[in-house]
This record gives C-alpha cells, sequence and structure tokens, in this order.
C-alpha cells in the first residue's frame, strides 16, 4: 500500500474545502407553505380556530360600542332611545350636530385647548432645556423636588393663580421625563471638545447654551 504524497494530501484538502465551500453557498430551499398547511393536524386547526373567534370576539366588543355611537348621533333620539338602533342609522337627521355648534362653550373649549397646547409647550421648552443642559454638564449640581399636590395647590392658592390661565401652565413648565430625554441627548450628541472650542473663542455657557446647543 503506498503512502500519498504530501502534494496529493494538500490537493486533497483542497478539494474537500471547496466542496464544502460549495454546499454552504448553495441556496437553501424554500419551505413549501403548502406542505406546511398539510402537515397541520386537526388539533392545530381546532387551536387555530379557537384563537381566531376569540381575536374576532374581542375586536368585535370594541369597535360596535364606537360604531353604534357614531350611528346613534345622527339617528332619531326617540328611535334610538327605544333600541330600534342598531347597527345601521334610522330616521338621520343632524340636530345634534347642529345643537353643539350652537353652543359657544365648546368653541372656547377648543380656544383653550390650542391655547394651553402652543403657550405650554413653548414655556416647557424654555424651562426644561437650560435645566437639561446645566444637569448635562459635569461641573454643574442640580437637584429638583416636588411637594406633592396639595403643597402644589396651596402654593397656587398663594400666588392668586386660581381659576387663571396660569394655573395649567405653570405647574407643568417644567418636565422630569422631557428633561432626562433632553440631557442624555446632550451627553451623547454633542461633543465635550465643542464645548471646549467654545471656551477658547471666548464663549460663556448661556453663549454656548444659545448659539450652539
Amino acid at each position: 500500500m503506498s503512502a500519498a504524497t504530501p502534494a496529493a494530501k494538500i490537493s486533497g484538502h483542497a478539494a474537500g474545502k471547496g466542496t464544502s465551500g460549495d454546499r454552504a453557498s448553495e441556496p437553501k430551499p424554500k419551505k413549501n407553505l403548502g406542505a406546511l398547511w398539510r402537515t397541520r393536524s386537526a388539533s392545530d386547526w381546532i387551536i387555530d380556530g379557537i384563537i381566531a373567534l376569540i381575536i374576532a370576539a374581542i375586536v368585535l366588543a370594541i369597535l360596535y360600542p364606537m360604531w353604534f355611537i357614531i350611528v346613534a348621533s345622527f339617528s332619531d333620539p326617540n328611535l334610538v332611545s327605544t333600541g330600534k338602533v342598531t347597527v345601521l342609522p334610522k330616521g338621520i337627521n343632524f340636530k345634534g350636530y347642529l345643537k353643539i355648534l350652537e353652543d359657544t362653550r365648546i368653541w372656547i373649549g377648543y380656544r383653550n385647548t390650542l391655547l394651553y397646547s402652543l403657550l405650554g409647550t413653548a414655556v416647557n421648552l424654555i424651562v426644561t432645556l437650560p435645566a437639561a443642559f446645566a444637569l448635562s454638564r459635569k461641573e454643574f449640581f442640580t437637584m429638583f423636588f416636588g411637594g406633592g399636590l396639595i403643597p402644589s395647590y396651596l402654593l397656587m392658592k398663594q400666588l392668586g393663580l386660581l381659576n387663571s390661565i396660569w394655573v395649567f401652565i405653570i405647574p407643568g413648565a417644567f418636565s422630569v421625563f422631557n428633561m432626562i430625554i433632553a440631557r442624555s441627548f446632550f451627553e451623547a450628541s454633542i461633543p465635550e471638545e465643542l464645548h471646549d472650542a467654545a471656551q477658547v473663542d471666548g464663549l460663556s455657557y448661556f453663549g454656548y447654551f444659545n448659539k450652539i446647543v
């Protein structure tokens, strides 16, 4: 029995590598979905059917009350109160909507909503961003304490802010959650070298915050 030469061993090893590499590079056969469906047992179909029924019942229980409110809003109130309106509207009229639009309080509510949203957001940004910048600096130390509901109410009463627009704006002027998000953004996205360069150029902390941050 003759021994194999080193060259033959090397060539055989390379051939083996090439064969395994070709096999690895071959695309894997796609699974046949039809075969998978055919291999499902009867218990699988029963479980899937039960799950589908439960999901359909949950969706129906959520959507039907909303649909009934919409349908009842422009149906005849007498038919709604007697239970004759179930799925489709009956005695269509828009008197309810006209009555609502005639009430000036709804327009005052929309006006207050827009005012509180826009003004509250602006005040929150003005207060929260500087606090987040201060906490993002290692040389500063800041602490925030909240007194709670009753002390906050007594403070608003002593300041004379009850029954005014500012009672909605000032308590929400500072948000700890928003401050933490902004502080994390400052720490992660603004390099320390940028602050060093700003100090070399003569910028103060306020100038760095206003012009760069």
